[in-house]
């Protein structure tokens, strides 16, 4: 005979909402990173004389200073506004005031660094003519084991070839790789680690032995 009970089972809820898989944001470390609430910025800059050659005893010429404005507007403006019931914010026991504030501050990060890397178009082209002499700078280069150590390579001779060598290293320089490139400099970072040991390896390896025919000239004295 079956028989058929009613139950009422527990039930058990996390103490917080899932977690959210978010890109990590980049910006703050390697921009300049001015807070303002000024609308418009300005960041002057001077343009260097020209030095001239002269001869002692003639006069020379005098060159005007020349300050040129660099300003930027700042009026682009972004927000993540939810809805918040008060009384359900009171009762709920998984979603806090400030869990949503965290999740506005990390989908504005990311907002904003999507923002600066469309600003591609203002900076330097770097691209395949940058590291093999042939085609264009503004030719997309396909990352590879066998040309990541020439990108790498090839970015600090840009820099240096800018004069902005004595600024690289006073601030040090920074890449943003995409995760499959990113792959490719890890594998490449492993096979420099396992070289670096064998080479370490052998040098012991080496070393022991020199050591062990110089105990051997020893004896033999």
């Amino acid at each position: 005979m079956a028989y058929s009970n009613t139950r009422i089972y527990a039930e058990e809820w996390a103490t917080r909402l899932q977690e959210e898989l978010d890109e990590p944001t980049k910006w703050k470390d390697i921009m300049r990173v001015e807070y303002t609430n000024i609308r418009v910025l300005h960041n002057p800059y001077l343009t260097d004389p020209t030095i001239q050659s002269m001869t002692r005893g003639t006069p020379y010429t005098m060159q005007a200073i020349t300050e040129t404005d660099d300003s930027i507007t700042i009026n682009s403006t972004y927000v993540a506004a939810s809805f918040i019931d008060r009384a359900d914010l009171a009762q709920s026991t998984l979603l806090k005031q400030m869990e949503l504030s965290e999740r506005q501050g990390v989908l504005l990060n990311e907002k904003i660094e999507s923002a600066a890397y469309a600003n591609y178009g203002n900076m330097t082209d770097f691209g395949v003519l940058s590291i093999t002499g042939a085609g264009a700078a503004t030719d997309q280069i396909t990352v590879s084991a066998s040309n990541i150590d020439d990108i790498i390579r090839g970015i600090k001779r840009e820099i240096r070839e800018a004069n902005g060598e004595g600024l690289l290293e006073r601030n040090g320089g920074f890449i943003v790789w995409r995760p499959a490139d990113l792959e490719i400099l890890e594998g490449l970072k492993k096979c420099i680690g396992l070289l670096k040991s064998l080479l370490i390896d052998l040098e012991t390896l080496w070393q022991g032995a020199t050591r062990h025919k110089q105990e051997l000239a020893f004896c033999a004295v």
